[in-house]
């Protein structure tokens, strides 16, 4: 709010003195800039809180939680997962392939699970959601991590989705 307010001054200040106007809009810049930050920072936290079933309570992260378990967003899961095997060979390739082909069977079963029209717990549709998109975290994108993890981070998510599928039947 105080961003868009500097750039009115701005606006305003540039008839009567360039410098002020000048002052003015790159406060404004800096104040979108810092909005921006937050509001990703934000999305961020509630992001990783949703790794946790535990966090559900709060508004936000079951919000969260459902979105990323929508049909449309299962459907774009299970294209990545599909693709990544082949797109794991292409030359420039940001997927470590080696990797990509150890997991290939795990990656094609949880495919076919969020493919599958059986109730999914949010915070593994999030988990799968983040090993396929956050590069830093995820043994598929980052050879300085152990694949040891990678593994680990697979064997959670499915024992999570089996747990969560036996307890509704």
């Amino acid at each position: 709010m105080l961003a868009v307010a500097a750039l009115v001054a701005a606006l305003v200040a540039a008839t009567v003195d360039g410098r002020i106007a000048l002052s003015l809009g790159a406060a404004a810049a800096v104040g979108t800039l810092l909005a921006l930050r937050a509001a990703h920072t934000r999305r961020e936290s509630i992001a990783t809180l949703a790794l946790d079933p535990a966090n559900y309570v709060l508004p936000e992260v079951r919000s969260y939680g459902e979105r990323c378990t929508r049909p449309k967003e299962r459907e774009r899961l299970v294209r990545l997962l599909r693709e990544l095997p082949h797109v794991s060979q292409r030359p420039g390739s940001i997927y470590l392939a080696d990797r990509v082909h150890k997991v290939r069977a795990e990656l094609e079963w949880l495919a076919r699970v969020l493919a599958s029209p059986i109730a999914i717990e949010p915070a593994s549709v999030v988990a799968c959601r983040r090993l396929l998109s956050h590069g830093s975290e995820s043994g598929l994108y980052n050879p300085r991590l152990a694949e040891d993890e990678m593994h680990l981070a697979l064997r959670r998510i499915r024992l999570r989705i089996v747990a969560s599928d036996t307890t509704r039947t």
